[in-house]
């Protein structure tokens, strides 16, 4: 259901010699609702047996006016124990719902994703899904991250309140009704009178394109020298470029240019869905080929899906099909190389997007 998208930014130094990965920027604070330790907390955990019938979910709204990609979703948790960390709280249950919850069990509907947990001081701990690609549209939808717990080796933590309710206030769901008060949904305040709103924050970036798009989460140029630009100008179709002149090569066959990428397919493929590949770039000189080779993660060998003639100061958006049938990684090469007669050196190659499309 749910794959990775754009994370958080790094800077790109390279040259032939030396392949550094580097992250897509463009990812912003899309909904903040920051922890009030001062207000009691209320339980939001996964347990297992024998204490599953205690397991509940919390979930908050947030609402969007335009389309968004969200990457990452944050809950806020107690630290009285001292023992949750990355290495004992390593999983959560994800629930994304449209505004109407009602006929979800978050137990069954929900996704478990890994998590991280970071120690923000004041007793206070953020647990973290990162690596998402959730594509939305403008509205209302209620979010949740559930920690997994272990009963016999960890202790309880507890789900902090922000201090302010911005639209409905946070609901819960005792699936298995192990406090009495029934197995639906209702009120957090219901557990713990006068809860408000859940602590949450969500990270990610405008969804620029209108349908379901994934953006390279990290990049690693092969060969070639970056002029200017930097991997977030491929996360967004606004004439903003990644520029690179041309590598040093051993022979003709090797691209002077060579970048791979990496991300995660939009969603799970279902029915008659696809998904694409698109590059929309040019090049200051004619006589260059774009090459794009997709790694066929069984062989662990690249396998070309498309050649075509790299176009001269226009942007051209090009399309190829990807083998990718789920929700999962994947990784592209592309190359440009000289294979025509060129009018200028160093020529320059100029990327404006590149994406993964379901379509």
């Amino acid at each position: 259901m749910f794959s990775p998208k754009c994370s958080l930014a790094s800077v790109l130094i390279a040259s032939v010699f030396c392949c550094q990965p580097v992250s897509c920027l463009g990812q912003a604070v899309l909904w903040d609702q920051q922890p009030d330790t001062s207000i009691t907390t209320v339980i939001d955990l996964e347990i297992a047996e024998p204490f599953a019938a205690f397991s509940t979910y919390q979930l908050n709204d947030a609402t969007f006016t335009s389309g968004v990609v969200v990457s990452e979703v944050t809950t806020y948790f107690s630290n009285t124990s001292g023992v949750w960390t990355s290495d004992t709280i390593f999983e959560a249950r994800l629930c994304i719902f449209p505004f109407d919850f009602t006929p979800f069990d978050p137990s069954i509907d929900g996704e478990v994703v890994p998590v991280t947990v970071t120690n923000l001081g004041n007793g206070v701990l953020a647990v973290t899904a990162s690596k998402l690609s959730i594509q939305l549209g403008a509205g209302s939808y209620w979010f949740g991250l559930t920690p997994v717990l272990d009963p016999s080796t960890l202790a309880q933590e507890f789900r902090f309140d922000s201090g302010n309710t911005v639209g409905g206030m946070s609901v819960f769901r005792n699936p298995l009704n192990g406090f009495g008060l029934g197995a639906g949904w209702m009120p957090t305040d219901a557990l713990v009178p006068g809860f408000g709103d859940a602590a949450l924050t969500l990270r990610g970036a405008p969804n620029l394109l209108g349908f379901d798009t994934t953006f390279p989460e990290s990049a690693t140029v092969v060969r070639g020298f970056q002029i200017s630009g930097e991997l977030e100008e491929v996360c967004f179709d606004d004439g903003q470029r990644w520029i690179f002149n041309p590598g040093f090569v051993l022979n003709s066959e090797e691209a002077p240019v060579w970048i791979e990428f990496e991300g995660q397919s939009p969603f799970i493929i279902t029915g008659r869905q696809t998904v694409e590949v698109l590059f929309e770039s040019q090049a200051s000189t004619p006589g260059l080929t774009l090459t794009v080779e997709e790694f066929n993660f069984s062989t662990n060998v690249y396998e070309v899906i498309g050649e075509e003639s790299e176009s001269v100061g226009v942007d051209v958006q090009r399309f190829f099909p990807s083998s990718t049938t789920g929700a999962e990684e994947v990784r592209i090469r592309a190359g440009w190389r000289q294979t025509g007669i060129t009018t200028n050196f160093p020529w320059e190659v100029r990327i404006d997007t590149m994406s993964w499309n379901r379509i």
